[in-house]
């Protein structure tokens, strides 16, 4: 199993229902919950996938600057866990 499949049975929050747009800051449901784990939307798929990557950069080159292909109900508002955004 790699870790892109990885798969955690229950969710730790209630799914996300915000339809998240380019640019749009976002954080994974099973990412620390801090500023430095903050990804960006960086495109939108037809199939409802959202492809995001790490703001930090030392997070981006950290994970081999992959781009992750996450699912709605994964990405949460920042906000809701306190973070604030970049400005």
């Amino acid at each position: 199993m790699t870790f892109e499949t990885l798969s955690l049975s229950a969710p730790l929050y209630p799914a996300n229902t915000t339809v998240w747009a380019r640019g749009d800051y976002v954080i994974h449901e099973y990412d620390s919950k801090f500023a430095d784990m903050l990804m960006r939307v960086v495109s939108v798929a037809r199939n409802g996938t959202f492809k995001t990557r790490y703001v930090d950069e030392t997070m981006h080159r950290f994970y081999g600057g992959k781009t992750w292909t996450n699912k709605l109900d994964a990405l949460h508002d920042p906000a809701r866990f306190g973070i604030a955004l970049p400005a």
